[in-house]
C-alpha cells in the first residue's frame, strides 16, 4: 500500500520495507528513496535481550517476580545501507498507549493507567536494551515511531520517576550513550 501511495503521488520514497507481521492491523514499515538507499529487516538477539517479536523478562517492582513483556507491535528493527557506505540501524516503535481503555469507573481507570504504564515502560526499557548494544558496537542508531509518551504528559509519571522518552534517550546514561532529540529536551528541561 506504501509504494502504491508513494506511485500515486510521485514521492521519491517509493519502496516500503515491512517488520514483523502481527494481529493488531497496525504493523510497522519503513518508506525509502531507493535511489539513496537501501533497508533490510534484522533482528538482533542476545541472551537478555530477545528478537522484538519474542519475550522479554525484567522485575518492574520490589516483588521479585519477573514480568514477562511482548510487543503487541513489534519493533521494526532494520539497518539503513546508504549509497554513500554509511550503515545505520533504525527502529521504529509504536509502543504500549497509556489509555485506560475498557474502565468502567475513575479507580478502574487509574489502575489500568499505571498497568499499561509499566508495560509501556518495560517496552521503553526493552528498547533501550537494544540501543545500548547497538551503541556498544560502535554503531549508529536512530528510533522513530510513536511512543505514546513524553517528558511531563501525565500525573503518573511521578510514580515512574521517567517518560518512556527519557529511558529510551538514555537520560541517566552518560553523554556518549545519549540519544537526542530537540523537542524531547525542551520538555525535559521545562519539567526538570
Amino acid at each position: 500500500m506504501l509504494e502504491r501511495f508513494a506511485g500515486e503521488f510521485g514521492l521519491r520514497a517509493a519502496q516500503a520495507a515491512l517488520g514483523f507481521t502481527n494481529d493488531t492491523q497496525q504493523e510497522l514499515a519503513f518508506s525509502y528513496d531507493p535511489h539513496r538507499c537501501s533497508i533490510r529487516h534484522v533482528s538482533m538477539s542476545a541472551p537478555d535481550f530477545p528478537r522484538f517479536d519474542g519475550t522479554y523478562s525484567i522485575d518492574l517492582d520490589v516483588d521479585a517476580v519477573s514480568d514477562r513483556i511482548r510487543f503487541s507491535k513489534p519493533p521494526f528493527e532494520a539497518e539503513l545501507m546508504c549509497h554513500d557506505g554509511r550503515r545505520i540501524t533504525l527502529i521504529g516503535a509504536h509502543l504500549k498507549s497509556k489509555a485506560p481503555h475498557g474502565a468502567r469507573s475513575k479507580d478502574e481507570a487509574m489502575l489500568i493507567s499505571i498497568a499499561n504504564r509499566r508495560k509501556q515502560l518495560a517496552q521503553a526499557l526493552f528498547i533501550r536494551g537494544r540501543v545500548d548494544q547497538v551503541l556498544d558496537i560502535g554503531a549508529e542508531v536512530i528510533v522513530l515511531g510513536d511512543l505514546n509518551d513524553g517528558p511531563g504528559l501525565d500525573v503518573y509519571e511521578e510514580l515512574f520517576v521517567r517518560s518512556s522518552v527519557e529511558i529510551i534517550m538514555g537520560q541517566s546514561q552518560g553523554s556518549e550513550k545519549q540519544l537526542f532529540d530537540p523537542h524531547a529536551m525542551q520538555m525535559i528541561e521545562k519539567t526538570g
